[in-house]
């Protein structure tokens, strides 16, 4: 039932040989270079850097077995000095940061755009920080509970699914000094408070910026494939019709088909598979866990693209997905961070545009099913984005 927290200090040579035999090499290699992680022994998961080694069901179960030897390893490695990251960073200086995904820090889209840039400030030695993947609404709420009761810094929930959960810890008078960054729509800006800042993207500009390059694939008609349908979602496909219709005024987009899940791939499959039937010669979508059921549709329908995938989604995304809009949060992080450190934090929103180039293109592929797809389509973006922010262009008017 240990909680293994991450060690910031050399690893005893006991402790790599341990991992190396029972779990793998690869393991053994992550934690002697110190990298920042948690393993909950009780639930079987790997956190952060390990969770992204792929572990087998098999490995995690050896690893769980040993539970005893893992526990009197630790006491070895923290009688020799070693601690965890928080108890480390008590009285240094530096700024504890833990963020709650609600899917996994590796899956090329939303989640890995927030633990992407904690990662870049953490090897900057500007913040130590702990991740918690995949979290449902109960368990996000839980682990809220635990980082602002161990005294983090800032505990930021990466899901708007989470805004409920902590306002409520926000509010409680034990957690006035924890700072929280809550992620949401727009409807958000009127909850801050002097603990509480909130971050969202300008729906109806992401999904401009999407349309904007869809278009120029010179497909139509174009369907549009969801998980849930959330207000920031259906804004965010109201934008990507502008954005098509800015650059092709006779395309024809489909209304979204929302599957109620964003993991599951088989639902995405039947709802990809019955958009191209109905002669969709394009699907938009999301970099999330079923977008590997519509890139299957489309590869086996042959004539088919679709974007917004990661490019790391599946091997048959690489071969029908032209690209798709990425967050790119450092800026905008580093600057709440900075807010965190100095005082200032607290009573305003953050928001992700293309104005202010944190809304960009990813890398952009010409598919067998584009040949129209000009070459210069990262200039051209350039170009959108300064005439977004001199107010040439106004998305919506």
């Amino acid at each position: 039932m240990f909680r293994v927290e991450a060690l910031r200090c050399p690893v005893p040579d006991v402790l790599r040989t341990f991992l190396s035999r029972e779990v793998s090499p690869s393991a053994a290699a992550v934690y002697a270079r110190g990298g920042l992680f948690r393993v909950s022994v009780k639930h079987g998961h790997l956190w952060h850097s390990l969770v992204q080694h792929q572990w087998g069901e098999e490995k995690i179960m050896r690893f769980k077995t040993a539970t005893a030897v893992v526990g009197a390893l630790l006491m070895v490695a923290t009688a020799a000095g070693c601690g965890t990251p928080a108890e480390q960073a008590s009285g240094t200086g530096t700024t504890r940061v833990a963020i709650v995904l609600g899917g996994q820090a590796n899956d090329g889209g939303f989640n890995q755009s927030g633990a992407d840039p904690l990662d870049v400030l953490a090897k900057e030695g500007k913040i130590v920080t702990q991740v918690r993947q995949g979290a449902d609404q109960r368990q996000a709420e839980a682990y809220f509970q635990q980082f602002a009761s161990e005294g983090y810094d800032l505990v930021i929930g990466w899901s708007a699914t989470f805004s409920a959960s902590l306002y409520k810890i926000s509010a409680d008078p034990k957690y006035a000094k924890t700072k929280f960054l809550i992620t949401g729509d727009s409807g958000d800006k009127q909850k801050t408070s002097a603990n509480v800042e909130t971050w969202n993207y300008d729906n109806l500009s992401y999904g401009y910026l999407l349309g904007w390059i869809a278009a120029h694939a010179q497909l139509s008609p174009i369907g549009i494939v969801d998980g849930e349908p959330l207000p920031a979602q259906k804004k965010k496909w109201q934008g990507f019709a502008l954005g098509v219709k800015a650059i092709q005024p006779n395309a024809e987009v489909r209304e979204p088909v929302f599957i109620g899940s964003w993991k599951d791939a088989l639902l995405a499959n039947q709802a990809a598979t019955t958009q191209i039937g109905s002669g969709v010669r394009m699907i938009a979508t999301n970099a999330e866990g079923f977008a590997p059921g519509i890139a299957s549709a489309a590869a086996a329908a042959g004539n088919v693209a679709t974007i917004g995938m990661a490019p790391t989604t599946s091997p048959e995304a690489t071969k029908v997905n032209i690209g798709r809009v990425k967050l790119d949060m450092l800026a905008l992080m580093r600057q709440i961070i900075d807010r965190v450190k100095n005082g200032t934090f607290g009573n305003q929103t953050s928001t992700s545009s293309i104005a202010n180039r944190s809304l960009i293109l990813d890398k952009i592929t010409t598919v067998a099913a584009t040949p129209a797809l000009p070459g210069d389509l990262q200039n051209r973006a350039q170009d959108l984005a300064q005439q977004i922010a001199d107010g040439k262009v106004k998305i919506g008017s």
